[in-house]
């Protein structure tokens, strides 16, 4: 998994819109559950092959895992 710029939030598609942070570290991922304010709710730590039997694994394989746009991002190519 890509994470692309540090502290990207990852959400999945479905009725609760779950989001996530996940920060890429030298043993796997700190991957954090966020709230509708973007703050923490709670934390993991897990190994990249722990990363796919989490709900975010799944959502990755299913396809239902979206990364909202940047305004930083797209300011830059405009």
């Amino acid at each position: 998994m890509v994470t692309g710029q540090p502290g990207r939030k990852f959400v999945i598609a479905g009725a609760d819109r779950l989001a996530y942070r996940i920060h890429a570290q030298p043993i796997g991922y700190r991957v954090e559950r966020l709230d509708g304010s973007d703050k923490p709710t709670s934390t993991l730590y897990m190994r990249a092959g722990e990363l796919a039997t989490h709900g975010l694994g799944k959502a990755l394989r299913e396809g239902c895992l979206f990364t909202p746009a940047l305004a930083s991002a797209s300011a830059s190519f405009s």
